[in-house]
């Protein structure tokens, strides 16, 4: 699986993640300084459920692709520092303060055949709700190349139907870097993110998968139904 071929690489900490793009002026809000002192109980049933994704897709502990979401996604990230936004994605060791979480994954044939979708979603508020979803929609421009000692990503805007409060949505290209090597790559992966809020509540998907296979969900899709479960009781 993902693991598998991330374990042969040298993989230095996120916060080593170089951008090409300059700062702005203004950080993007931290999870960490919210209001919320842990998850309110009733956000897990806005979560995403086996009926709401396809059928090749079974609910999972964790996202086999953790190792690549930790370089865009950090829970007390500043991107005045780094181009990390502050979601608290599910990895191992780690236990979520302010948010609930899904994870799905296909069942693969192949080491390759993977591909995964994590949900996650939080309440920090009107106000912190609306930055991160405008912090999404400026990344690719903010970050548009990203470089670790493990990978070089690419992002790009990508066109997301208007959903909830607000919504914005980018693309990922991940290579994988061979070991102490810059500019020879092993693998390639795609991801696609999307972030949307509703009356102070955050929903953001994430589809990952290597990049020679289609995802089994179109994110325009399965936004529409996190969206839809954001208004859930």
């Amino acid at each position: 699986m993902a693991l598998f071929t991330l374990a042969v690489i040298t993989t230095a900490s996120p916060s080593a993640a170089s951008p090409s793009a300059a700062s702005p002026s203004a950080p993007l809000p931290s999870v960490a300084s919210s209001s919320v002192a842990s998850p309110p109980p009733a956000l897990s049933g806005k979560l995403l459920t086996g009926k709401d994704v396809p059928a090749a897709y079974e609910a999972a502990a964790e996202d086999p692709f953790a190792h690549v979401l930790e370089v865009l996604f950090d829970p007390g990230s500043n991107a005045g520092v780094e181009c990390r936004l502050p979601v608290e994605v599910p990895r191992a060791g780690f236990t979520p303060g302010h948010s609930v979480s899904a994870v799905f994954v296909t069942k693969p044939t192949y080491w390759l055949d993977v591909k995964s979708l994590t949900q996650v979603v939080a309440e920090p508020g009107r106000s912190r709700a609306r930055a991160l979803v405008d912090a999404a929609a400026a990344l690719p421009q903010r970050c548009p190349k990203i470089d670790t000692p493990g990978y070089t990503m690419m992002l790009k805007p990508m066109t997301l139907p208007a959903l909830g409060d607000r919504s914005a949505a980018f693309t990922v290209d991940v290579m994988v870097k061979a070991v102490g090597m810059d500019n020879a790559y092993v693998d390639a992966m795609l991801g696609e993110v999307s972030v949307v809020s509703r009356r102070g509540v955050t929903s953001v998907v994430i589809l990952m998968g290597y990049s020679f296979l289609d995802h089994v969900s179109e994110l325009p899709a399965v936004t529409r139904k996190a969206a839809a479960r954001l208004t859930a009781a």
